[in-house]
């Protein structure tokens, strides 16, 4: 077996996937060059950390969005986050933004509506026109 046959099985062997025949090339090969054995044993070691490094990062991430608005409200001596209201709405403080604009665009709308729109002054008809009423 060549040092790169040997290389591309690196990952087989530590995971200790290769059969019986492929395994004992491979010790010959890691037996036969030093260089070689030392190669494979950096690897493992890099797996192992590796690995190692993954497992401590599995842990779920601190939420710290409550001890630095805690700190901006007092160093700011209460003027952010005073009564927790941003906290409690959260994105419901766009909700009334969202409903003034849609009245003012409605506003607009209807008095732009009713610039089109002529009423006629004169209700009385055209042909009573030259005639009077008298009482019986």
């Amino acid at each position: 077996m060549t040092k790169g046959d040997a290389r591309d099985l690196f990952s087989e062997a530590y995971d200790d996937e290769l059969d019986a025949d492929a395994r004992a090339r491979f010790d010959a090969a890691l037996a036969e060059d030093v260089d070689l054995a030392v190669e494979f044993a950096e690897f493992c070691d890099l797996i192992d950390l590796t690995r190692a490094d993954a497992a401590k990062d599995a842990e779920p991430p601190v939420n710290l969005l409550p001890a630095i608005q805690r700190k901006i409200r007092v160093r700011s001596a209460g003027r952010f986050y005073r009564d927790g209201f941003s906290e409690r709405m959260g994105s419901k403080t766009l909700m009334p933004l969202v409903l003034s604009v849609l009245m003012l665009l409605l506003l607009a709308i209807a008095l732009i509506g009713l610039s089109f729109i002529q009423i006629d002054q004169d209700t009385t008809p055209s042909s009573d026109a030259g005639v009077t009423h008298t009482a019986p």
